[in-house]
This record gives structure tokens, sequence and C-alpha cells, in this order.
């Protein structure tokens, strides 16, 4: 969508956070982020607790062929005012567990990995924090100095979270001056039964 491309490029040029952004049309939607907008986009997030979603494959770079190939379901496995825990299912790989926290007005976005005993695998925990931009259906987050520092090629990611109430949740990733490009369209409007749940909610770990 039109308003999409203009937040994110919007972020890449980096414009003032107390600058009203004059060149997006009426309809883009795009305004400096607030706790109302972050509360709006929680709240319908939170809706989602406890059921689970199946995904389809929408982009994906070449070499993730474990995405190409498997079946992809979301599960909402654990939500407070503050915390969201989202399982991503590929097949029957239960590592992958995306953690978002709500900082009243701003929202932390991370992706936390996990060994089949619950343990917290290496590498895991990248991810960043929105900008100054958003909408109450969409909400950026850009790579953090922390995903930099354990994940050097990720250092230019961007991930995007787009919500359609009571139809889609589209987990997106693209990564700056690259071809690579993923996305996920997660349909809400049918929740499934969950066949499964996180290694590290199996765990006395989990927290």
């Amino acid at each position: 969508m039109h308003w999409i491309f203009l937040i994110i490029m919007s972020w890449i040029v980096a414009f003032p956070s107390c600058s009203p952004i004059d060149q997006a049309s009426s309809e883009s939607s795009i305004s400096i982020k607030s706790p109302e907008q972050i509360s709006f986009f929680w709240d319908n997030l939170s809706s989602l607790c406890g059921k689970a979603f199946e995904g389809n494959l929408v982009k994906c770079p070449n070499n993730a062929k474990t995405f190409q190939n498997e079946k992809l379901i979301l599960e909402v496995v654990y939500c407070s005012d503050s915390l969201l825990q989202l399982a991503l299912y590929v097949g029957a790989d239960r590592s992958r567990v995306i953690y978002l926290y709500n900082k009243i007005d701003q929202l932390e976005l991370r992706h936390k990995h996990f060994n089949p005993d619950g343990t917290l695998a290496e590498e895991s925990g990248y991810g960043g924090f929105t900008n100054n931009l958003g909408t109450h259906f969409i909400q950026v987050f850009p790579a953090d100095e922390y995903t930099a520092q354990i994940a050097p090629a990720a250092a230019s990611n961007i991930w995007w979270l787009e919500l359609e109430p009571d139809k889609k949740l589209i987990y997106n990733l693209v990564r700056l001056g690259s071809n690579r490009e993923f996305q996920i369209d997660f349909n809400i409007a049918q929740s499934i039964v969950s066949p499964f749940k996180p290694w590290s909610l199996e765990s006395s770990l989990f927290q």
C-alpha cells in the first residue's frame, strides 16, 4: 500500500520527530507516534490472545528454504499490559517467539530463539524500537545497536507489523541496500487450534 511505503521511506530519510510530513497525502494517515496510537495498536493485538492463526508466505529470500516449504502458524501465547509473546511455528520448529514490549509511547520488538530444552539460543534478541512515525495500524522497528552488534548483516533491517483488524496481521522485513524482503500474512479472521506450544513455554525457564 502507498501509505506503508511512505512510512518506511520517511524513516530512511530521517524526518525530524517534531515536524509534520507535508508531502504525505491525506489518505496515508501518517502522524507522529502517540500513546493513543500505541494503545490502539496494542489493544487490537491483545484481543488475539490465546488464539492461533495460519500464515501465508508472500515474500521470502531465496536462501530461506525452510519458510518456503513449511506450514506457518502464529500463536499469541502470552499477554499483559506490558508484554505480548507471539510464537511462530515453522513446520515442527517451535524455536521462535516474537516479544513485543509496551513502553507507553514506544514499542520494542525482539526476536528470541530457543533450544528444544527451553534455553535461549545464541544470537537471540535482535530487533529494535518504534521510531517517530507510525499509525494506529502499523508500527515500524528499525534495527537497533544491539542487533548490529550480534548480527552485523542485520544492522540495516527494518521490521514492521501491519494490522488489519478482523482480517490480517502482517509481519514484514526489509534490509536496506539489498533485495532481502520478507512478508507473512496471518489470517486473523479465522483462528485455528494450535498443534504446539513453543519450546520455551514447555520449560521452567519461560518468562
